[in-house]
């Protein structure tokens, strides 16, 4: 679940709490919330397959909206102070990617193979 998520959830549970138009309100400003939030992510997502190398988007820029896995593309120095850079799948959460390299761009996973006998 998002942070934004989570926080249209706890309004909604404050409205419940609250009479007339006040619930009203804030149950509005939920829905608009939600609207809004679904297509600012939409518009990244097309954003960055159409401005980026095939869907990748740089840290620098933002960070995923949602905690989950996701295919980073991570920067590491080897022994002898050589930088390598290699994919990798990273978890991100309030801490950020859980990788000891430094991820330096990431992409939603693709959805995983199914054979024309199982769809």
């Amino acid at each position: 679940m998002s942070l934004i998520s989570k926080q249209i959830d706890e309004l909604r549970a404050y409205a419940k709490d609250r009479k007339g138009e006040l619930a009203k309100l804030i149950n509005d400003a939920a829905d608009t919330i939600e609207v809004l939030s679904a297509k600012l992510h939409t518009s990244n997502m097309e954003r960055s397959s159409q401005y980026y190398n095939d869907g990748w988007i740089p840290c620098n820029e933002r960070l995923p909206d949602e905690y989950g896995e996701y295919l980073v593309t991570k920067r590491t120095f080897g022994w002898n102070c050589e930088e390598y850079v290699s994919n990798d799948i990273a978890y991100f959460d309030n801490d950020g990617f859980h990788k000891a390299d430094t991820v330096i761009a990431w992409k939603p996973l693709p959805e995983p193979y199914k054979a024309e006998s199982e769809e």
